[in-house]
């Protein structure tokens, strides 16, 4: 048996879980992972026999004494399940894998930025196999409940662990008619591409189409997609060279064959009610005859290796377009009709930026200039990642204001 420790923040938690390890199991091989939490167990993991257990806990969780004999006792199962899962506090943590060499890899970054979540990602590998659950405190296995202010730890787990793992069923998906096409333009966001992706096929309702088009990436991102062409709601365009936002938006548009056409930022994702929200505007899309719908989203900013999140953010009405166009304030979600966006040349490709900049705040300018009828959803339905690698945010604040004087002109 071999026990990882993810060390979260002060190292004196860890030292508690090592003293509760070494009261009742002297001989185990500890080993404390402190960063990139996913590559460091798998390569812990390569390394273990086929007979090997691996437990993995946070720093400042507690062992007591019968926790290592009810191991043992459960070391016959390890051809039936994928190990064993700890319930606490309604919360299902994967604490024991059995047969480590033959599992599915830990998620790394690129895959799952919230790494905290590294064990709890592993409850969708199920395949053939089951997990073993069983009570915390009958097991002898207390996890740590402490969390610094700014993590919001409970809000977060309500937010990500839906995604990670969503409790909805879907049904085997045979979609004729979706009414939603979710439009990703993506460039060189391989690391980021995955996350977004997960977000999309783990929503509640299945009814959507998926377009990625890829405006000339070198990076990962052809090998990230090509994964996803296998799902029949998926289609991948791919551009030879890069030509900027607003003409790979305007592609994805020349391929959409639904009445509403919602763009999603490959560094961003959806909350898994997004298209089911969209859905349930019908009615009031219908009444007031609207052509574009928003509303308020999630904000987290991205560190070097965690994402912290910032809480809801509000947007603005579109009644205030002027001081949107001013202030270069960023309206998400964006969903518009198809025929609107047909109707007013969709994104502009020309100007002083070609489309590479503030493509979205000069359409939105259009939008409300033609008079077109907007509908703001009740519940936030998008995560907007705000990073340094972002074009938005490397752009300097004179190339707006030249922007913006081009575009009044």
């Amino acid at each position: 048996m071999h026990i990882v420790i993810l060390e979260k923040h002060e190292s004196w938690t860890t030292d508690l879980t090592i003293q509760s390890i070494k009261r009742y199991a002297l001989d185990i091989q500890i080993s404390v992972i402190k960063k990139d939490y996913g590559t460091e167990l798998n390569k812990i993991r390569s390394c273990l026999s086929d007979q090997d257990m691996l437990v993995v806990c946070q720093s400042g969780d507690t062992f007591q004494s019968h926790f290592f004999k009810m191991i043992e006792m459960n070391r016959h199962h390890m051809d039936l399940y994928c190990g064993i899962v700890i319930v606490y506090e309604e919360k299902k943590v994967p604490v024991v894998f059995f047969r480590v060499s033959n599992d599915i890899p830990f998620s790394e970054w690129d895959k799952l930025p919230f790494q905290r979540y590294v064990r709890e990602d592993q409850l969708q590998y199920s395949r053939d196999k089951q997990w073993m659950y069983c009570n915390a405190e009958e097991y002898g296995y207390i996890p740590s409940t402490r969390a610094l202010t700014w993590e919001k730890r409970e809000e977060v787990d309500k937010l990500i662990l839906p995604i990670i793992q969503p409790n909805h069923h879907l049904d085997p998906i045979n979609i004729v008619n979706p009414m939603v096409t979710i439009g990703i333009a993506t460039y060189q966001m391989g690391h980021m591409l995955m996350w977004t992706l997960q977000s999309v096929k783990n929503q509640t309702n299945p009814n959507w189409h998926l377009l990625v088009y890829d405006d000339g990436s070198t990076d990962s991102t052809t090998n990230v997609l090509q994964n996803e062409v296998r799902d029949p709601r998926v289609t991948v365009l791919r551009g030879k060279e890069n030509r900027g936002k607003a003409y790979a938006l305007n592609q994805i548009l020349k391929h959409t064959r639904t009445p509403w056409l919602m763009e999603l930022d490959s560094d961003d994702w959806l909350a898994p009610h997004a298209i089911q929200s969209i859905y349930e505007a019908t009615g009031r899309i219908k009444e007031d005859k609207a052509h574009f719908l928003y509303g308020n989203y999630y904000l987290w900013e991205q560190g070097k290796r965690e994402l912290r999140y910032r809480g809801v953010q509000i947007s603005p009405k579109l009644e205030q377009i002027e001081q949107i166009i001013q202030s270069g304030t960023v309206v998400c979600p964006r969903i518009y009709s198809t025929d609107a966006l047909t109707k007013i040349n969709a994104w502009n490709e020309e100007g002083l930026l070609e489309g590479r900049l503030y493509e979205d705040v000069e359409l939105l300018y259009r939008l409300k200039m033609n008079q077109m009828n907007t509908i703001s959803l009740p519940t936030p339905i998008y995560h907007r990642r705000l990073h340094s690698a972002s074009v938005t945010h490397q752009a300097k604040r004179n190339t707006y204001s030249k922007w913006l004087m081009d575009i009044k002109k």
